[in-house]
């Protein structure tokens, strides 16, 4: 049994990568700075293999299901954000983060997803997060990615349905990690251990739930989310993430 997982090297994707290996799987660790996966490796049992790749990249994300086409799961995590105004925020850093939260994230699914379905069974989780159910001024361009990611989950996993293969997108709210400190913000409530949300996200996923939603709080943030008028949705967003400039 073997498990792709992506953004490997801290936060979620170390601990998919943690509790897999726990399952007894193999697992192919993906991320751009190696030393960490190295150090990811040390706390694993299973045959584990680090590969420093830059999947903002696409022949990368090529090179990465041509060199491990035969996985049972992809755990598809790699991503980032940055917070501030759409008219301050860095072109180049823009472009690198929709090549990696949405094209990396669209090419690996589209990818393992054909290999799964020909082979009628595979599993794939998709990160995506609870800013995928509203627009989000001064994290615009996270939101939108995110949402990329839930619909496009959702698009593959009835595409799948009853083949044997599925596709989940993962929604948590705030999540104990590194992401913070990277996107340059604070977190916006109080947030969850990344163990709990990854014990939850893996449950769920081998039941083949669409959309995997890890706390009470947040589910009755995505029921709003189809009640309100986006106007409204929009203003609420805007007022919390006005608090954290």
């Amino acid at each position: 049994m073997l498990a792709v997982i992506t953004g490997a090297s801290s936060g979620l994707g170390k601990e998919f990568a943690i509790q897999l290996d726990k399952m007894g799987y193999e697992t192919v660790l993906v991320a751009r700075r190696e030393d960490k996966l190295l150090e990811v490796k040390q706390e694993l049992k299973n045959k584990c293999t680090p590969v420093a790749l830059d999947l903002s990249k696409a022949e990368n994300c090529h090179k990465l299901f041509n060199d491990f086409p035969d996985a049972d799961i992809l755990i598809n995590n790699a991503g980032f954000g940055k917070f501030g105004a759409i008219k301050d925020s860095n072109a180049d850093e823009d472009v690198q983060m929709i090549n990696i939260n949405v094209t990396a994230q669209y090419l690996l699914q589209k990818l393992y997803l054909k290999r799964f379905m020909e082979n009628k069974k595979g599993r794939i989780l998709n990160t995506a997060s609870a800013a995928a159910f509203m627009a989000g001024p001064y994290f615009a361009l996270y939101y939108a990615s995110k949402a990329f990611v839930l619909r496009a989950s959702q698009a593959a996993n009835r595409e799948a349905k009853g083949t044997g293969v599925t596709v989940s997108a993962f929604c948590p709210g705030s999540v104990k990690t590194e992401f913070n400190s990277v996107a340059g913000t604070t977190s916006s409530s109080k947030p969850i251990s990344s163990e709990f949300a990854v014990k939850y996200a893996l449950k769920k996923m081998f039941k083949g739930k669409a959309i995997i939603i890890p706390t009470f709080k947040i589910k009755m943030a995505y029921v709003m989310a189809k009640l309100l008028p986006e106007s409204i949705l929009t203003e609420f967003s805007y007022k919390i993430q006005k608090k954290r400039m």
